[in-house]
């Protein structure tokens, strides 16, 4: 990490202290470091004379680029500011004092012997509960020599068709055709009363309450599943790590519920991710895209014949002597992550983007490893855990779905480059599938209230309902908003 000498006025001054024309050759500006690659073919020219020249505009707009990356990482830091200061200050300042309280607040052990072993025991258990199992295991197949060797994994088998919810639909579409979605909207307020939480900016409100609440509706004009639940959203740029929105989503959702496990794509897990998923108290639950290139790890050194079913994707043991030697900074570092002190972003970027590596990052790097290999283990093994994970997804996927409908227009695509629009357009699109996700259930349970139905679904059809349906809802056309029409037939009962 580099401490600037001069404060932001004086970094601009400086800059614009730059002679006139670069009149420099290539060892006589810095470019190591600066420059990224492929970039040294638009910097270096040549004059009349054959002589290097620098392209003074590209070498400006390459520096200022490695200048943002630097700050975002905090290997560049300055003086005074609060997102671009000292990395230092992420970091908890008592750490030392409070030790025992932060180990507490991440229930780990403070001795890391302790820690260790635990981990060590838990990657024995998995890599000989897969090893004895491969024989019989006729989903997973090892293909090749070892240093060549391929994981094949048979697809799941698809879940059986549920008989019944089909004409649980039809009924839904028959009763509720049509449905507006601004109605939807509409009957969820006059239910609970969301708009009541909409508070002024200025400090009185001289419009009545029938009046604003048809206004707040005009203008803005989650679903749980088995086991799962979507309970986070966040903007994120195009080029930010999916592994720290992941974190954040875990660490900031605001709701009550204590998360125990995490499903993502490949994208939301690396090494680093299991590490702090772990050390954070839940489980990263990732579908692996490359799963055929994947390789196990060692819990000890010595035991070249140990688990002989495995042999062609283990690999090297774990050093643990690093993990023992940067076990208290990596706490240091999830408690800023947990506390909110460190961006998580900036924590990873700091981490990967610095070419001398961090010793915590190789310590967190050692310990994901240890992690990906006991859940491998049990991805391999049972073909309920994949099952699960595959059920979690399809949790994101339904979502996403329901997304699309609601936000048609313009393909689905922010009409907006400013942030406070986008925030303004996805909290807007939450709230209608909120919205919908209510009255379906209602809906739901009007039609199941009908005697006839009330024996009539099976298991499978429990598990496979949803209120995340829409075909009965019309999101299109001009709404006429009238406050004193409801949507009939529902039932009475409230749900929270």
């Amino acid at each position: 990490m580099v401490k600037p000498n001069w404060d932001t006025e004086e970094l601009i001054e400086n800059w614009t202290l730059l002679p006139t024309e670069l009149e420099l050759v290539r060892n006589k500006v810095a470019i190591d470091g600066v420059l990224k690659s492929g970039w040294k073919e638009i910097l270096l020219e040549k004059d009349s004379d054959d002589k290097d020249r620098i392209n003074r505009i590209n070498y400006e707009i390459s520096v200022l680029q490695a200048l943002r990356e630097r700050l975002s990482c905090k290997e560049i830091w300055v003086v005074g500011a609060s997102r671009y200061g000292n990395p230092d200050h992420d970091l908890p300042t008592d750490f030392e004092q409070h030790r025992q309280v932060y180990y507490q607040a991440l229930t780990l052990p403070l001795d890391v012997e302790t820690f260790i072993s635990n981990l060590q025991e838990q990657m024995v258990q998995g890599l000989e509960k897969l090893d004895k199992g491969m024989p019989k295991n006729q989903d997973v197949t090892i293909i090749g020599k070892k240093g060549q060797s391929l994981i094949r994994l048979s697809p799941i088998d698809p879940a059986p068709e549920p008989i019944n919810l089909k004409q649980l639909k039809g009924e839904i579409n028959r009763i509720w055709e049509h449905t507006n979605l601004l109605d939807i909207l509409k009957e969820t307020d006059l239910r609970v009363d969301f708009t009541h939480n909409f508070t002024s900016m200025g400090t009185r409100e001289i419009i009545d309450r029938e009046t604003l609440q048809k206004r707040l509706l005009v203008m803005i004009y989650w679903h749980v599943e088995k086991k799962s639940t979507c309970i986070y959203s966040q903007l994120k740029t195009c080029s930010s790590s999916e592994v720290a929105a992941m974190i954040e989503g875990v660490l900031r959702h605001c709701t009550n519920m204590n998360v125990q496990k995490n499903y993502v794509d490949s994208h939301g897990q690396s090494e680093v991710a299991f590490a702090f998923t772990h050390v954070l108290g839940f489980q990263l639950m990732p579908r692996l895209k490359r799963i055929k290139v994947q390789k196990l790890y060692r819990p000890h050194v010595g035991q070249s014949d140990a688990y002989p079913n495995l042999q062609p994707i283990l690999t090297r043991p774990i050093n643990w002597d690093l993990i023992r030697q940067q076990y208290d900074q990596m706490v240091k570092f999830t408690t800023a992550l947990k506390l909110g002190t460190a961006e998580t972003e900036s924590i990873l970027k700091r981490f990967s983007k610095n070419p001398f590596k961090h010793p915590t990052y190789l310590a967190l790097l050692e310990l994901g490893r240890v992690i990906k290999t006991i859940f491998l283990c049990q991805y391999l093994d049972s073909g309920e855990v994949r099952r699960e994970v595959n059920e979690g997804l399809n949790v994101v996927e339904r979502w996403n779905g329901v997304n699309d409908f609601i936000f048609y227009g313009k393909g689905g695509e922010f009409a907006s480059n400013r942030l406070e629009s986008q925030e303004l357009s996805v909290l807007s699109l939450h709230l209608l599938q909120i919205c919908l996700v209510y009255v379906n259930t209602l809906m739901i349970q009007s039609v199941l209230e009908q005697k006839h139905w009330q024996q009539k679904l099976t298991e499978v059809d429990k598990r496979a309902i949803t209120p995340l349906i829409f075909s009965h809802v019309n999101p299109y056309g001009t709404f006429k908003l009238d406050l004193n029409e409801r949507i009939a037939g529902l039932t009475q009962q409230l749900v929270a």
